[in-house]
């Protein structure tokens, strides 16, 4: 009985090592044979995190680029509210993928990129122009960007955030606008 208690233990020692290294976290590990999180996303919602989180990008920096380049007030003012908010829905969406397990890009892409490098090379009205003019087009873009997620998204995490960011969205194109009118004269 003895022999057979010792052989249980030695047998018992010898496989928790071997089990020790086939468990995986929670959630899987870079070498796990967990799919990671963001495969769980749908490509509608991966392409929803990647657009929204350049185009919140851009708006940050080409308001910023306003901020130095305009000569009107209202411009500025307009510049200063995008910084605000964007600054604030670029910190929602970066929580929201932390949690979902996805990395949004980091870097503008190659069209925006373009569009803030052209913006820099104007200055005065011809600035304020093109700008505002970007600004109305851009937040058409968006607005129509969140409303498919808001629609169609699958994750819900992310179609909360599209719910919720489109009212200031949708302020903002007004504001554009407007403010492209007002300068238009």
């Amino acid at each position: 009985m003895k022999s057979l208690l010792t052989t249980i233990a030695l047998v018992a020692l010898l496989a928790a090592p071997a089990a020790a290294q086939t468990a995986q976290p929670r959630g899987g590990t870079a070498g796990s044979a967990m799919p990671p999180a963001n495969a769980k996303l749908s490509a509608q919602d991966r392409d929803f995190v990647k657009r929204a989180a350049i185009g919140g990008m851009a708006e940050v920096e080409e308001a910023k680029l306003a901020a130095q380049h305009t000569q009107s007030d209202a411009v500025k003012n307009f510049a200063q509210q995008m910084i605000t908010d964007h600054t604030k829905i670029n910190a929602d969406l970066q929580a929201i993928t932390g949690r979902i397990g996805v990395a949004p890009p980091a870097t503008l892409d190659k069209e925006h990129a373009a569009m803030l490098q052209r913006l820099g090379k104007l200055s005065g009205s011809q600035f304020d122009k093109s700008y505002m003019q970007d600004q109305v087009s851009e937040h058409r873009r968006t607005i129509s960007l969140f409303e498919k997620e808001d629609r169609s998204g699958q994750n819900p995490e992310l179609k909360t955030f599209a719910t919720n960011t489109l009212p200031t969205l949708r302020r903002h194109l007004q504001m554009a606008q407007d403010v492209s009118a007002q300068i238009g004269k």
